[in-house]
């Protein structure tokens, strides 16, 4: 099979700041493997994508090394390798931090239960009891006592994520539309404040004229 443009996956090194996680590039190179193209093709995108530290395994590995031998070795220097009760007590005891939206509250409890996924110590069938159970009672109290009703009647988890997603975000325009109207507020009663300083003054001053014209 010819190839006018060979395929392309994220680099990796192991260190640089500017590549992809492990965890990206490996998802990466799964999907390349599924492609119907040849194993020189899929090799060479492999190993055009390895840099730095991670580039020199492949190099020890020698060239002969075969792709699924080069990913096990990868696997074990820079692969998961928390254990099944680690990765659920950091799922567990994790909770939405201060200032973090729903979304990225959502994205960092998939990152953690999908590191137990990848390793196969939590089924795929599970996990999305698992996460609609941990999103909601991990999520910021104030959410959670405008929307108590909904965990109940939505039983989907992304239908809930949305649901929430859009409940911050109504939550969001009424605290900024009642941030804005305490501005207004503060505005008016300073400028209340600064007009009577004024009359204050002036009518000092006409007293003060009088009792001199006199």
């Amino acid at each position: 099979m010819t190839v006018s443009h060979p395929p392309r996956i994220s680099n990796f090194s192991g260190t640089e700041k500017g590549d992809v996680s492990y965890e990206q590039w490996r998802y990466e190179v799964s999907c390349l493997l599924k492609e119907k193209l040849s194993p020189e093709i899929k090799a060479n995108a492999v190993l055009r994508s390895l840099r730095g530290k991670a580039g020199k395994v492949a190099v020890r590995l020698g060239s002969d090394a075969s792709v699924t031998t080069l990913l096990h070795k990868l696997d074990s220097i820079y692969g998961i390798i928390e254990r099944k009760e680690t990765i659920l007590e950091e799922f567990y005891s994790a909770h939405q931090r201060q200032g973090e939206t729903v979304s990225e509250w959502v994205s960092r409890l998939e990152d953690i239960l999908n590191k137990g996924i990848q390793k196969g110590q939590i089924l795929m069938t599970s996990s999305q009891t698992m996460l609609k159970d941990k999103f909601w009672t991990g999520m910021q109290q104030s959410l959670k006592d405008v929307s108590g009703y909904l965990f109940d009647q939505i039983t989907s988890y992304e239908d809930l994520l949305v649901a929430m997603r859009r409940i911050e975000l109504e939550h969001i325009v009424k605290t900024n539309h009642s941030k804005q109207a305490v501005k207004v507020e503060d505005k008016e009663k300073r400028g209340i404040k600064s007009n009577n300083s004024k009359d204050v003054k002036r009518n000092s001053r006409n007293q003060k004229c009088t009792v001199t014209s006199s």
